[in-house]
């Protein structure tokens, strides 16, 4: 009787540990910058459900230049889809931006850079539509840090 009391509570004791480690990890592996959803068609779900993916990534390169790249991405073909990449200082200032936008297509991007020299730039942030006929239109914004 209380070799199966141990065990029991051995295998609980496990799982439980087990279960938090899996959940911490999940939470750190994902990037702040990235944003993917799925699509519903009027409200109704299918297996076929397009997902969007919504990316800004801010970089320095060796010669002092900021870059911002602003990405949208659906697996399905948009009516219309936009991306708008924007450089800010940290004290909130708009140093540079750029944006893209396409018709009957699956991608859109834009790509702003500038001398880093003295701008202090400090984050990217990226803006993001879907739009599709039948389908709700999807606006996300994505934030990164150089």
């Amino acid at each position: 009787m209380t070799k199966t009391i141990k065990a029991v509570l051995c295998t609980i004791i496990l799982a439980a540990g087990l279960t938090g480690a899996a959940s911490a990890a999940t939470k750190e592996d994902l990037p702040n910058q990235i944003v993917e959803t799925m699509r519903s068609l009027s409200g109704i779900s299918t297996d076929a459900t397009p997902t969007v993916t919504s990316r800004v990534t801010a970089s320095t390169n060796w010669n002092f230049t900021a870059k911002a790249t602003a990405t949208s991405d659906s697996t399905a073909i948009e009516d219309w889809i936009y991306a708008k990449a924007r450089i800010y200082s940290s004290k909130g200032v708009l140093l540079g931006q750029a944006e893209d936008d396409q018709d009957y297509s699956n991608h859109a991007g834009a790509s702003v850079s500038l001398s880093s020299i003295g701008t202090g730039a400090d984050y990217a942030l990226g803006n993001h539509t879907y739009i599709a006929a039948g389908y709700k239109t999807v606006y996300h914004e994505t934030k990164d840090y150089y």
